[in-house]
């Protein structure tokens, strides 16, 4: 078992963001806003399996969602954003820098 660590960052502004790994949801925000001056709006933590899990993203508030592969044995860091109306990703060995 790993910690896979999530950063919600870029274009939230009050909204409802649920995060899930396989069939569960790990994180649920009601008024999920980005801080401008750091580029994040809010983290999580979540303990799951070595291999590749999948992770789902759903953003209700901006009709908007997406799923995406993760090895957290090698790439134990992810970045969610909103970019205009779709949800990106990035996978990260190291831990993100936020000012």
């Amino acid at each position: 078992m790993v910690v896979l660590h999530g950063a919600l960052e870029e274009g939230f502004h009050r909204d409802v963001v649920e995060v899930g790994v396989g069939s569960r949801v790990v994180y649920r925000g009601d008024s999920v806003t980005t801080r401008l001056q750091i580029g994040l709006a809010d983290t999580f933590e979540v303990t799951v399996d070595e291999d590749e899990v999948l992770i789902w993203v759903e953003v209700p508030t901006k009709s908007a969602s997406a799923t995406f592969a993760v090895r957290p044995a090698s790439e134990p860091h992810i970045g969610i954003s909103m970019e205009g109306e779709a949800v990106t990703h990035r996978i990260s060995a190291e831990p993100f820098r936020y000012a």
